[in-house]
């Protein structure tokens, strides 16, 4: 048995009687849509009606290597029979951890969960913006509005249309996957904000042009949240065959954070730059580029 019961609240809230549709193990728990994980209390064949705990404190195996402290969300990895931080391949979320400890090896450290503790989200998020000031940890996050906060920590995908955190944006899938816009230059010309933000600008001139940055103001206006520091990065593709060369040409807000050649782009070549905000006060914006 992996773990046993600690402490029970109410036994009228904490029990129910229910029928799964697979055979069930004594004190394995098993996660059902709409009621979250519950344990059985005897073996149970498919379909047979069973008394289950959805409440309680319970102990269960911490995976080797694996350190839970006191308050941390903790999942079940069904395959392995033990409980770990992040969202397992097989498995599912059980709750809080009420006690600390790091497994080892031989599977004999055990830490007390509070079954159905504040339980993790599990569905689409849909189009509703997202604002949290704490961490946002999933397997994946699809949205098409906003997602502001302290920290994002996924175990698969990200992809929104935008993503601004004051913390960490971590994936262990080693992709953060957004939309990005080209813009077409083929002549002189002003870029707008949304050109920046759209990430990618290419260009195949006929001859030596001038790309003039946007105002940093207007940048601003795109970027919820933006504080100093706040910076976007953009790609510049010159696609000329000759010796044609754009010059990137900086704003009266927008100034060159390097030196003057790192505003020219060669023919059959590319470049990315930086935009930093340096202030974000209403009627005096301002922003460095830099050449990366």
């Amino acid at each position: 048995m992996g773990f046993t019961v600690s402490t029970l609240v109410s036994e009228s809230a904490a029990k129910i009687q229910y029928k799964h549709d697979a055979a069930v193990t004594a004190w394995t728990p098993i996660d059902v849509s709409g009621l979250g994980p519950i344990i059985p209390v005897v073996n149970a064949e498919a379909n047979q009606l069973c008394v289950y705990y959805r409440f309680g404190v319970f102990k269960f195996t911490v995976a080797n290597s694996i350190e839970i402290a006191i308050g941390d969300a903790v999942y079940y990895d069904s395959a392995n029979k033990v409980v770990q931080k992040i969202v397992p391949l097989a498995g599912f979320y059980l709750g809080k951890a009420v006690s600390s400890g790091t497994g080892n090896p031989t599977g004999t450290v055990s830490v007390e969960v509070s079954l159905n503790d504040n339980p993790a989200i599990a569905g689409d998020f849909g189009t509703e913006n997202i604002t949290t000031t704490g961490d946002i940890t999933c397997a994946e996050v699809t949205t098409t509005g906003d997602i502001t906060c302290a920290n994002v920590v996924a175990s698969g995908d990200i992809t929104c249309d935008d993503l601004t955190s004051s913390g960490i944006v971590a994936s262990t899938s080693s992709q953060v996957i957004g939309i990005a816009k080209v813009k077409e230059v083929n002549e002189a010309a002003a870029l707008e904000a949304a050109d920046v933000i759209g990430g990618i600008v290419k260009s195949t001139p006929t001859g030596g042009i001038n790309i003039t940055l946007p105002g940093a103001d207007g940048l601003l206006e795109l970027i919820p949240g933006a504080v100093v520091g706040t910076c976007v990065t953009f790609s510049v593709i010159n696609c000329a065959a000759g010796t044609h060369k754009l010059t990137m040409v900086a704003s009266s807000s927008i100034t060159n954070g390097g030196i003057g050649a790192h505003l020219d782009i060669d023919a059959a070549s590319s470049a990315t730059f930086k935009i930093v905000f340096t202030n974000v006060a209403t009627g005096s914006v301002a922003a460095t580029l830099y050449r990366v």
